[in-house]
C-alpha cells in the first residue's frame, strides 16, 4: 500500500488517526456546504439587490441632461440608497477587480455584479475592508458607487469556520486523552510480557477494557505455569544431581583405600 509508510507506527497513533480522520473529513464537507449553499447565496442574493439599485442609477444619470444634473441627482440618492454616488465626468473605466484571493464572498460578490450590471466594471475589494467601490462606466463618465460590506455579505462569515475549527481541536483532544488512557493498560501488558522474557518479575495488574483485562489474566496464568515449571525442573536437576555425587563420593573413597596398582590408577583417572 502507498500510503503504508506514512501511517503511524503504534496502536494509539493508529486509533487516533481512524477517530480523528472522519471527525475533519465531516467538518470539511460542512464546510464546503455553507459556503456554496449558505454564505454564498446569501452573498448573491443581497448583491443583486444592490446591483439593481446601480442600474437604477445609471439610468438615472443617462437620462440627465448633462454631467452637473447628473451630479446633483445622485447628491440626492445617496443618503436613500445608503451608497457613497459620485461621477467623474470624461473618464472611461477599464474592467479591474482587486481582490484577495482568500476573499471567498468577495468573488460572490463580483460574479453578482458582472452577471446584473452589464456594462465596463470596475472593483476594488482589498483598499476598504469595510467598503465595495465600484465603478461604472456611462455615457456622462465613470459613476463611482461606495457600498458598506454590510450590505453585500454576511457580517463575520469567518466565526463558524473558527468555531468548527476550534470544536474539532477540542474533541480530538478530549477523544486523545481518554484512548491514552485505554492504551495504558495495554503498553503496561507489553512491559510485563517483555521483563518476564527476560528474567525480570514485573508487577502488573490486569486493567482497562475488558478485552485487554482477558488478555492480561491470561498472560499472568500463562506466566505462573511457566514459573512452576521452570521451578520443577530446577528441583528435578537437584535431584538427580543430588542422587549422581553421593555414588562418586562413594566410589572414590573406596579407590582411595585400596592398594596401588594398574587398575586403580585407571580407575581413579575416569
Amino acid at each position: 500500500m502507498i500510503f503504508k509508510k506514512y501511517l503511524p507506527k503504534n496502536l494509539f497513533g493508529r486509533t487516533l488517526l481512524i477517530l480523528a480522520a472522519p471527525v475533519v473529513l465531516v467538518q470539511a464537507i460542512v464546510t464546503v456546504g455553507v459556503i456554496q449553499r449558505h454564505y454564498s447565496g446569501v452573498t448573491q442574493q443581497m448583491t443583486t439587490a444592490v446591483a439593481n439599485e446601480i442600474n437604477y442609477v445609471v439610468g438615472v444619470v443617462e437620462d440627465s441632461a448633462d454631467a452637473g444634473a447628473a451630479t446633483a441627482e445622485l447628491a440626492r440618492l445617496s443618503q436613500p440608497l445608503d451608497i457613497q454616488l459620485t461621477l467623474e465626468p470624461n473618464r472611461t473605466v477599464g474592467p479591474e477587480v482587486l481582490r484577495a484571493f482568500y476573499d471567498v464572498t468577495g468573488g460572490a460578490v463580483e460574479e453578482t455584479l458582472k452577471a446584473h450590471v452589464r456594462r465596463p466594471l470596475a472593483l476594488d475589494l482589498i483598499s476598504d475592508s469595510r467598503a465595495i467601490v465600484a465603478q461604472v462606466q456611462t455615457d456622462k463618465g465613470v459613476l463611482r458607487a461606495r457600498v458598506e460590506r454590510r450590505r453585500l455579505t454576511t457580517a463575520n462569515p469567518h466565526q463558524i469556520f473558527v468555531w468548527m475549527a476550534a470544536s474539532t481541536v477540542l474533541l480530538v483532544s478530549i477523544a486523545a486523552l481518554f484512548l491514552r488512557n485505554q492504551i495504558r493498560p495495554i503498553r503496561q501488558l507489553a512491559a510485563a510480557a517483555d521483563g518476564f522474557g527476560k528474567g525480570r518479575a514485573v508487577v502488573f495488574h490486569p486493567s482497562g477494557a475488558e478485552e485487554v483485562r482477558r488478555a492480561g489474566a491470561a498472560f499472568l496464568a500463562m506466566r505462573a505455569r511457566i514459573e512452576r515449571q521452570i521451578e520443577s525442573r530446577t528441583q528435578m536437576l537437584s535431584g538427580v544431581s543430588h542422587d549422581l555425587r553421593s555414588p562418586l563420593t562413594r566410589m572414590k573413597l573406596a579407590l582411595a583405600m585400596m592398594e596401588d596398582a594398574p587398575e586403580t590408577a585407571e580407575l581413579q583417572r575416569d
